[in-house]
């Protein structure tokens, strides 16, 4: 196996970190806390997962909260390896307890290849030991070789570096661990030996005082830790409370915008029903849609004569009444001398002359009638029709100054038209 490439998107002290690894040998140098352990063990925990073998899944390594993000980046990373067949394979894990996720793909065909391996009670993917055939301790005893590993006279590596961990990420308080790893330190010394000039010695006791202040740095990242995380939530319970509010103001600002829609929706309804009432009103008067504004003085004067034309013709009905009445008089007046009038000569002849005078008077006294009950109804629908465009001319303003014209001719005909009947009477009268 060779890895290619290495992606710490959220690791320990490095977030968006991408090491690219070539063929052959690569050497990763840097002073005391670059991040080279983290390298390593980044690379461990991508393989092998942050959970403890043979624990149920819940139970976490050490390593676990010591290599959270210091920045709040997202807990994971990508690792892409070529195994001897040149296959290569990219790896996904999200190390965040509440979202852990672990994906395989090809790295050429970019297929997913999580489901070729087997899940166990923890839930961890085993793909690392059936494509590398090695366990996590086999590998990291074969494979990574990390500071302060001693090969002889020393057993309790994995004691001082679980003293050392949780050391750094206890809280000021618990002073036991570091304790410890001085203890074991020192046991150390004392089964390594001595030499000439102490140098096992003082790199062991500069390693100590690496790590104590290791601890002390770690101390203050936790208490901005806890710090951060407590801020985080009061602003979280801050955003709820928000949110809250906004969902409570869009409530109300629906009812309200449903209550205005449904007033607006009314008064539309209003609207309409008026609308279509002025507009079958509009429509009997289409014709007159083309009425010009600069006629309303002419209509004016038109209408001033119309109204004369009207008094005009009721005078002249009341002559007629009253000459029907006289007429009447008179006869009633003849009927009782009518004895007493003595014949002349020819009389046959004359009286059939004057009965044919009175049935001719007759007829146009009846035709007088009829033409003044004609005049009359047609006075009502000038009467009738004027009203109209006196509305017409108040809602609209619209041109009406050919129908007046016409029905002031209609009027001049009318006019002669009853002169004609008055000359008519006065002749008839004036024969009997």
């Amino acid at each position: 196996m060779r890895i290619e490439r290495l992606q710490l998107i959220g690791f320990g002290r490095f977030a968006g970190k991408v090491i690219d690894l070539a063929p052959g040998l690569n050497v990763i140098a840097g002073p005391n806390e670059a991040g080279k352990s983290t390298i390593l063990s980044f690379i461990e925990l991508m393989l092998y997962g942050a959970k403890k073998d043979g624990h149920m899944r819940r139970s976490y390594l050490p390593q676990y909260e010591l290599y959270m993000p210091w920045s709040g980046a997202p807990y994971e990373g990508t690792l892409v390896f070529r195994l001897e067949g040149g296959r290569r394979i990219e790896v996904f894990r999200r190390f965040d307890r509440e979202r852990e996720e672990v994906r395989l793909n090809d790295a050429d065909m970019g297929t997913d290849l999580t489901g070729d391996f087997p899940e166990d009670k923890r839930g961890e993917r085993l793909f690392a030991q059936g494509l590398l055939g090695m366990s996590r301790p086999v590998f990291v005893n074969s494979t990574l070789v990390r500071q302060l590993s001693l090969s002889e006279g020393f057993e309790e590596t994995g004691d001082l570096s679980a003293a050392l961990i949780k050391a750094r990420s206890a809280d000021s308080g618990s002073d036991s661990s570091a304790a410890k790893a001085l203890g074991i330190l020192q046991k150390a010394l004392d089964a390594v030996g001595k030499t000439e000039r102490g140098g096992r010695s003082k790199q062991l006791l500069d390693e100590l005082f690496m790590l104590e202040s290791e601890l002390e740095i770690a101390r203050a990242h936790k208490q901005d830790l806890t710090s951060n995380k407590e801020r985080s939530t009061e602003l979280e319970a801050r955003i709820a409370e928000i949110e809250a509010e906004m969902r409570g103001i869009q409530s109300r600002l629906s009812s309200a915008r449903a209550s205005l829609l449904a007033e607006q929706l009314v008064k539309a309804g209003h609207h309409r029903e008026k609308i279509e009432e002025h507009a079958a009103g509009v429509e009997q008067y289409k014709d007159f849609a083309d009425f010009p504004l600069d006629k309303r003085e002419e209509v004016t004067r038109l209408e001033d004569r119309r109204v004369d034309m009207e008094m005009e013709r009721g005078k002249r009905s009341e002559a007629v009444e009253s000459a029907q009445k006289e007429l009447s008089g008179l006869r009633e007046r003849l009927q009782p001398l009518s004895p007493y009038l003595s014949l002349p000569q020819d009389a046959d002849r004359e009286m059939i002359e004057l009965r044919t005078r009175r049935t001719a008077a007759k007829d146009n006294l009846k035709i007088l009638k009829s033409q003044v009950s004609t005049d009359l109804a047609r006075g009502e629908q000038r009467i009738n029709r004027h009203g109209e465009l006196k509305e017409l001319f108040r809602a609209i303003g619209d041109d009406a100054v050919e129908r007046l014209s016409r029905m002031i001719e209609e009027e001049e005909a009318l006019k002669e038209e009853l002169l004609q009947l008055a000359e008519q009477a006065g002749r008839s009268m004036g024969q009997r």
